[in-house]
């Protein structure tokens, strides 16, 4: 009857993201770094050591393996960005299955979240007949993804059962 709520997904991914694509900008500047360096080592025809610098990869294929790091580093970003989407889509999920949740148990027209407790969900609640309710907890349950409406918010109850 309820469709359960995946609350660990959205997090995550969106978690994944943020990582993947940070380390991505980061990786891609330092790519960026070694080519323009390197460009400019070959430039002048030195290696680099005369200056102190480190040349441990200042060997022949050294624009071969600066390419092989932006391309690492689009990698990632793209990652991030497949995460990204992913996280956006699952909390479109979640908020469609939160209002159904709660639509078909008590009978409201919308549900706009204002923040999660756990498994808990602060919302405004709009009912059919234009009446709004604010600051509503709405607990659900982890398995069955059932909604119950915490504290005394009059009219705001589970429809009357019909007797046929």
């Amino acid at each position: 009857m309820y469709e359960p709520l995946d609350l660990q997904t959205t997090q995550v991914t969106l978690w994944a993201a943020v990582l993947f694509l940070a380390a991505g900008v980061v990786v891609l500047l330092h790519s960026r770094w070694r080519q323009r360096r390197y460009v400019r080592l070959d430039a002048t025809g030195g290696m680099g050591a005369e200056d102190g610098e480190d040349t441990r990869y200042e060997g022949a294929d050294r624009g071969f393996d600066a390419r092989r790091e932006m391309y690492a580093a689009l990698a990632m970003i793209a990652l991030g960005v497949v995460a990204g989407v992913f996280s956006y889509v699952t909390v479109n999920h979640l908020e469609e299955t939160v209002d159904q949740n709660v639509s078909i148990k008590y009978g409201t027209e919308d549900v706009q979240g204002n923040g999660w407790r756990g498994n808990a969900l602060n919302a405004t609640v709009v009912m059919p007949d234009g009446t709004v309710y604010e600051e509503v907890l709405i607990a659900f349950d982890p398995q069955t993804g059932e909604p119950t409406v915490m504290g005394d918010h009059p009219g705001l109850t589970e429809p009357e059962e019909s007797a046929d």
